[in-house]
């Protein structure tokens, strides 16, 4: 779905959801009421937008009108009130990695699972702006699991550790967020009062609802905490922690409120503003502005697009195999877009002394398969295929490390 289209629908969804108003009782009970213990809108026009955005029928997880041989991994987070945990429902299965301590919610009969809009209305299940959803066959109400993981970076990485036990780094690890406020140097605003509040008000149980409803900017604080706790634990890998992104905004102003649909068209605006290339000031002192560090994220996601596949070792040690693109048979067009931007690859081989050496290659792609055969002399056990473009100014990126498309 293109971009824009997307942003139109975002906002069409967002005008249903938030327009049907709980108005019980005075208008300062009223505000009391949603802080503490009620919400401001009902769930009909959320539930009325989830079912015409994804119908009404279609499982998560199981075989829908939306299955298809290439299906993309997809997981939403939930949680239970006054629960401990998140809950994870996802449209694939593993095996479970502990009967104790396993996010991934699976039922032993398939008409129990989560419906694709039943999901979404339960991760949407914002505390104070929305009820709870009711799931009649779980018997089981369900919230917004970012009262527990306002970043499920975590979660993500330990659901990729379980799904793929070759042990291979990923492509790439990429966070989005949703803006966040920034002082006049362009770093996160200081909000040391939003965290004694919310300290004080934990015994209480309102944390989760305090980083929801309550104060915004200690919410989107915390997805970059809890980002930044994770890029710390896995910097001991460095192969993942090189492809580690997150992209945000910085914005000088409070970020909107949840429920604040007229200021999509605005917060697009600053957010474009934010990207340019002749924007100065980003949040990531990796990269000089947010323009170049989107580059950075682009050209790692197209090298991912490639892996190779090895057909057959020669005595003489020359390996025979094929560069495949991952990019659904659908996309011919794209492909060859691609293709027309001139890719070249090559073969790196770590050899005596540390030194590395390289074939280059401009394999031709068969335009049916989205294959080309390439040979090379195999030179040492450590070996990467990289490629690059054109546009790229002499920068290299590594193709996927898997051998074959991951469904």
């Amino acid at each position: 779905m293109p971009v824009r289209k997307a942003i139109h629908e975002f906002k069409r969804l967002s005008l249903q959801a938030f327009s049907n108003q709980d108005s019980k009782g005075p208008s300062l009970f009223r505000h009391s009421a949603q802080f503490l213990f009620s919400h401001r809108y009902k769930g009909e026009g959320l539930n009325s937008a989830l079912q015409a955005a994804f119908g009404r029928q279609p499982l998560l997880f199981g075989p829908n009108e939306y299955s298809t041989s290439e299906k993309v991994k997809v997981g939403v987070l939930a949680a239970v009130p006054g629960g401990r945990r998140p809950y994870l429902f996802t449209n694939y299965s593993r095996n479970p990695t502990s009967p104790d301590n396993d996010y991934l919610v699976r039922e032993d009969d398939l008409a129990d699972e989560m419906r694709c809009w039943e999901a979404a209305r339960s991760t949407a299940a914002a505390p104070t702006y929305f009820p709870p959803y009711y799931h009649e066959a779980k018997r089981q109400p369900y919230i917004d699991g970012a009262v527990h993981r306002n970043n499920p970076i975590q979660i993500l990485e330990e659901e990729r550790r379980a799904i793929w036990k070759d042990k291979a780094p990923p492509d790439i690890l990429l966070s989005i967020g949703t803006g966040i406020q920034i002082g006049a140097d362009g770093t996160p605003k200081d909000v040391a009062r939003a965290q004694k509040t919310a300290m004080r008000l934990r015994w209480k149980g309102l944390r989760g609802r305090l980083a929801v409803g309550l104060d915004v900017i200690q919410s989107t604080l915390d997805c970059n905490r809890q980002w930044d706790e994770f890029v710390s634990a896995v910097e001991w890998d460095r192969h993942t922690h090189r492809v580690c992104h997150r992209l945000n905004i910085g914005l000088k102003e409070r970020p909107p409120k949840l429920d604040d649909v007229d200021a999509i068209d605005d917060l697009r605006d600053k957010a474009r503003r934010y990207m340019r290339p002749d924007h100065a000031s980003y949040l990531n002192d990796r990269y000089p502005s947010a323009h170049k560090h989107i580059v950075a994220v682009a050209q790692r996601l197209v090298a991912a697009l490639f892996y190779f596949e090895a057909i057959h070792i020669n005595e003489d040690e020359r390996c025979i195999g094929f560069l495949h693109c991952r990019l659904s048979r659908s996309m011919r067009s794209n492909f060859r877009h691609l293709l027309s931007e001139g890719p070249t690859f090559r073969v790196c081989h770590k050899i005596r002394g540390g030194n590395w050496c390289s074939s280059i290659f401009r394999p031709n792609f068969d335009d049916r398969t989205f294959s080309g055969r390439i040979i090379f002399q195999i030179r040492s056990k450590h070996r990467v295929i990289e490629m690059t473009l054109p546009r790229w100014g002499g920068s290299w990126e590594r193709i996927s490390g898997f051998s074959g498309p991951q469904s």
